[in-house]
């Protein structure tokens, strides 16, 4: 007999495990923040070389459970303003290609319609993906010569303007979330892929912070 309920129990709990938490016609508010491992391509410099470096990236959404597994919603990002130096960076000028260093403050903000897929109940893995469009922005951007390690940089003087990069952006993403009566908290890092007239990418490992409604 302990044996028969011990073997319920255990059927029991898989069976709540296998199940889908999201609740058909929940409405879910999230907020994220996190790390970004980020790779920017330079403005102006021939050939957009790139150079890999680090910010913190930011995320507010709101999604909608289309059935007790499938969600459906929207977001907007931004990525907080970091320097960035790209070294070898060949800039055009009136005279020539002028080698040296990049130097520039960059952020990128976007806007996202997002799908994901959830399985389970209290732990739950959760897998979706994102596009939509960003927009990277550069300023105070300036170009030195670092020829001459005994005088160290010295600035070319180009009047570079403040300018931008705009792309496609395709993100997949899977990992884990605690579920709560109305509050969540998950991790699940990223991949951003953006295709634009430069191609770059980026891996942001984001914590998330959800609180639903039910309909």
């Amino acid at each position: 007999m302990n044996l028969r309920r011990a073997l319920l129990a255990a059927g029991f709990v898989i069976s709540m495990a296998s199940s889908a938490y999201a609740e058909r016609g929940a409405v879910t508010a999230d907020l994220s923040w996190g790390v970004a491992l980020i790779n920017v391509r330079a403005p102006y410099a021939q050939g957009a070389p790139s150079q890999v470096g680090s910010s913190f990236t930011t995320l507010l959404g709101i999604r909608y459970a289309l059935t007790n597994s499938v969600e459906v919603g929207a977001a907007a990002f931004y990525q907080l303003p970091t320097t960035f130096t790209h070294a070898d960076a060949q800039v055009p000028s009136p005279g020539g290609m002028l080698p040296g260093t990049l130097s520039e403050r960059t952020q990128q903000v976007g806007v996202l319609l997002r799908g994901r897929f959830v399985h389970g109940f209290t732990w739950r893995l959760i897998a979706g993906g994102d596009v939509g469009f960003a927009s990277r922005s550069f300023s105070n951007i300036a170009h030195y010569d670092v020829s001459d390690p005994a005088t160290g940089p010295r600035s070319y003087g180009l009047s570079l303007a403040d300018t931008s990069q705009k792309a496609l952006l395709l993100a997949p993403s899977a990992g884990v979330e605690w579920a709560g009566d109305h509050f969540t908290i998950g991790l699940a890092p990223r991949v951003e892929f953006l295709l634009g007239t430069v191609r770059t990418w980026s891996l942001s490992l984001p914590l998330s912070i959800s609180w639903s409604w039910y309909l």
